[in-house]
């Protein structure tokens, strides 16, 4: 496996999951990162349980396109799960939707560049990562293996519904902001600047497409 597809590998899998199975915590003993675990894993059970059940109405429009309640309830599970992962706070509502709509800005900026993902690169992609975790037997593949079963229990999902219906959406967008952001890399403006320097700039570029994205509150 190339470098390069391993970056992105990992990268994807940490989005995909909504938390990270290589997360650095606040200096705690296993066991405490365990009962963390547990208890991020129950709560976001519990949320995910309660978005299903409710009726979808849509909330807000970004760019020109509505999202519903349970789309946004959805993603900021996902987050607040990333953040008692990593031993933080969950995000404020407002933060969460700042985040939100950084997110779908950037996946109109890819396509307005020709970069979004398809459906069958997503699923090709999905099969492939799924393939990579079943056959390995390196531990630290184990442990994702293991961080994505637990994710997906908690979603009520089988093995083949988080793989084929859950994760193919997901790395859909998730591999378009990874081209979108290796072509703000790529760009000659960037091209022989110190990484860190980059970084920041692509920072500085997310934030500036998320306060100056058309945004309408519905509700």
């Amino acid at each position: 496996m190339k470098k390069s597809f391993l970056f992105v590998l990992i990268f994807a899998v940490i989005i995909v999951f909504g938390f990270t199975a290589y997360n650095k915590l606040n200096p705690v003993n296993k066991a405490d990162a365990e009962s963390i675990k547990q208890v991020a894993l129950k709560d976001f059970k519990e949320k995910t349980q309660k978005i299903n059940n409710k009726k979808a109405t849509y909330i807000i429009e970004i760019n020109g396109t509505k999202y519903t309640n349970k789309e946004f309830e959805k993603f900021k599970a996902r987050r607040d799960l990333a953040q008692i992962e990593d031993n933080k706070p969950a995000l404020s509502e407002k933060q969460a939707k700042h985040e939100f709509i950084k997110r779908k800005a950037l996946l109109d900026e890819a396509k307005k560049n020709k970069l979004y993902t398809t459906k069958e690169e997503a699923s090709e992609y999905a099969n492939h990562v799924r393939e990579i975790l079943e056959n390995s037997t390196k531990p630290s593949d184990q442990q994702v293996r293991e961080e994505i079963k637990n994710f997906r229990e908690a979603l009520g999902l089988t093995e083949d519904q988080y793989w084929n219906d859950y994760a193919i959406p997901m790395y859909q967008e998730d591999l378009t902001i990874v081209k979108l952001k290796k072509s703000f890399f790529n760009s000659m403006k960037w091209k022989h600047q110190p990484y860190n320097t980059v970084l920041k700039e692509w920072e500085n570029y997310t934030e500036k497409k998320a306060t100056t994205a058309s945004v309408k509150e519905l509700q």
